[in-house]
């Protein structure tokens, strides 16, 4: 099981494993503060039984998984007709705010109408 570490300050502490002794380097946080993720329980059993953890360092909870609502079903797509590719590209980029570098192709056109419940017809 995955866990997560969170200080409030920048920390980087060595702890005993079962393998030897590591350094352990939180990722620093934009805002202050640092987080270190692990999924090795002998090092996560390590990091708990450090001095700074429950002061300075803390375990984060987990999130709880998002379960689907068996009452919501998928969005329908919306059929939009289009003169040529270049007006569909035109009216993703203003309608839905993607960029142009991103809708070259008519691949990428497509995949973007799809994700936003459209299909594209080109007449």
């Amino acid at each position: 099981m995955q866990k997560t570490y969170q200080a409030k300050t920048d920390v980087s502490i060595n702890v005993h494993t079962a393998a030897g002794q590591r350094h352990v380097r939180f990722i620093p946080l934009t805002m202050a503060g640092s987080f270190f993720t692990t999924a090795d329980a002998l090092l996560q059993e390590a990091i708990e039984r450090h001095p700074k953890f429950g002061r300075q360092i803390v375990l984060l909870p987990e999130p709880e998984p998002v379960a689907e609502d068996p009452g919501v079903e998928p969005a329908e797509e919306e059929e939009v007709t289009f003169c040529s590719l270049a007006d569909a590209k035109e009216y993703l980029a203003s309608r839905f705010d993607i960029s142009r570098t991103r809708l070259r192709t008519a691949d990428q056109i497509y995949e973007a109408a799809r994700s936003n419940h459209l299909k594209v017809v080109i007449q």
